[in-house]
């Protein structure tokens, strides 16, 4: 797993699709955990960058999990919505979204996924719980064999941080 610091605001999303297109090009399954940008948006820019995610999405080849729409909108525990799993706020729903969208992944024998996580969870949650869920998330994703690009953001003070990731 890789921790990519990147300012806040939209790089960290275009180097997170990156990761996505690379890894969709060597055929491997990927998913997309998404907090700090619509799925819609996020795969937008995958298109743009010549994937087609309309493809992709129907095949398996690209699942989404999306932590973002439970802050503007109601999300009860977790709903598929256009082949995208959301998950409500609650963070046990969040990981049991990530629990459904793993099998996907499984056919494949490469797989990686772009969590962009801990800058909402650093600001939504307490020290221990986003340390906990960051935790309970890698565990998930390292069991699966998933190579993980997680995005934090580099204004994140160095002592938080290093209390996120022991």
């Amino acid at each position: 797993e890789v921790l990519l610091l990147a300012p806040d605001g939209t790089e960290r999303f275009l180097l997170g699709a990156h990761w996505v297109v690379e890894g969709l090009g060597h055929g491997e399954r990927v998913l997309v955990l998404l907090s700090g940008e619509a799925p819609d948006a996020f795969l937008a820019r995958l298109g743009r960058m010549g994937v087609d995610t309309a493809a992709a999405v129907a095949a398996g080849s690209l699942t989404i999990v999306d932590w973002h729409a439970c802050w503007t909108q109601p999300v009860e525990g977790v709903e598929e919505f256009h082949r995208t799993l959301r998950a409500s706020r609650r963070i046990e729903d969040l990981l049991a979204a990530v629990d459904r969208a793993l099998p996907a992944l499984a056919p494949a024998p490469e797989r990686r996924a772009f969590v962009d996580f801990l800058p909402l969870a650093v600001k939504a949650l307490d020290e221990a719980g986003a340390s906990e869920a960051l935790k309970a998330l890698r565990m998930r994703l390292s069991d699966a064999g998933v190579t993980a690009l997680f995005s934090g953001d580099r204004g994140m003070p160095e002592a938080r941080r290093d209390a996120l990731l022991p």
